[in-house]
């Protein structure tokens, strides 16, 4: 490796020469601290890499905000290039001077966002031909309906009568006999539940107590709505109707098992019991041709003698059929 050249050492020797001195100047040499390599590459480094330089002067060129619009182009299109730094003008500042204007009819849009649209005024002669396009048809309104509860129906068929009798009238006519189809229908589905709930047993009998515990909620769900459904159409009003979903429901309730103990069987003669008085209140309360009562006779008759509850009616009978003459 070559020598490293210590330039301290030519200085005190040319001192020297100039004042005559030597043996000062070699104290002075002896004195001055030395450098070991190692520091003289720090050194060098530090000043290569120093953050307390003078910054780089920057090349952007001041922006004439008068001649904007006219070089508002040219500067976009200069911008997609790759021309100089110092002929570029940033978007940033083009913005903010955009931006900054009073005037928002001259600022240019950008090309990606598209200007805001004016609402227009409508004329009288276009809204109405869209409210006649937007009418209600008939089977929007009755799907519609079908999603509303009974009593928001109630609600809105009373609240359109009102005060206005002949249109009570109206509807009075138009309301149909109560469908009792649905009715008798839920009750088979809990009958149904009923039989499927009673165990299989091979030595047994399948109407004892263990048998009763298994089915007794099914039993009890019969018996509610058995009930419920009959008083709903009694408060109705619709005797017709009452009439035949005691002939149907009757049935039904005979159908039901019956267990070895009698406290068990308290259910099925409650509904019996209920479906009884319905009956007399049909009797009582509606309005039958002589036909029509004599039917109800032919009904009662085969039942009266295992059903005393059912006694009271035919007296009621005969006195109607009595009247008809």
């Amino acid at each position: 490796m070559p020598q490293r050249r210590e330039p301290l050492k030519s200085l005190p020797v040319a001192a020297a020469s100039r004042n005559g001195s030597q043996r000062d100047l070699m104290s002075m040499w002896h004195m001055t601290p030395r450098q070991s390599p190692e520091e003289e590459i720090i050194e060098q480094r530090s000043r290569r890499s120093s953050p307390r330089k003078s910054p780089k002067k920057s090349y952007i060129e001041t922006i004439d905000i008068t001649n904007l619009d006219s070089s508002m182009e040219s500067n976009l299109s200069m911008a997609d290039t790759d021309t100089p730094l110092r002929t570029k003008v940033p978007r940033a500042v083009k913005k903010k001077l955009l931006m900054s204007k009073d005037d928002e009819e001259k600022t240019p849009f950008p090309k990606n966002l598209s200007p805001p649209t004016k609402k227009r005024k409508t004329s009288s002669k276009k809204k109405m031909a869209v409210s006649n396009d937007s009418r209600v048809t008939p089977d929007d309104l009755s799907r519609r309906l079908s999603s509303l509860s009974n009593q928001q129906l109630v609600d809105i068929i009373t609240g359109l009568a009102g005060n206005q009798p002949d249109l009570q009238q109206d509807i009075e006519e138009l309301i149909p006999a109560p469908d009792i189809t649905p009715l008798v229908e839920n009750l088979n589905f809990f009958r149904k539940n009923i039989l499927k709930a009673v165990p299989y047993s091979r030595y047994g009998t399948n109407t004892d107590a263990f048998c009763f515990r298994r089915c007794k909620t099914h039993v009890m769900s019969f018996k509610e709505a058995c009930v419920s459904q009959g008083k709903q159409l009694q408060e109705a009003g619709s005797w017709c109707a009452l009439c035949e979903y005691v002939k149907q429901a009757w049935s039904e309730v005979g159908e039901l098992p019956d267990w070895d103990n009698e406290n068990h069987c308290s259910a099925k003669r409650l509904c019996f019991k209920s479906l009884a008085a319905m009956f007399k209140h049909v009797i009582k309360n509606g309005t039958f041709s002589r036909e029509e009562y004599s039917e109800m006779k032919e009904w009662l008759a085969p039942k009266v003698d295992f059903h005393e509850e059912l006694s009271p009616c035919t007296t009621l009978l005969d006195k109607k059929i009595a009247k008809c003459h």
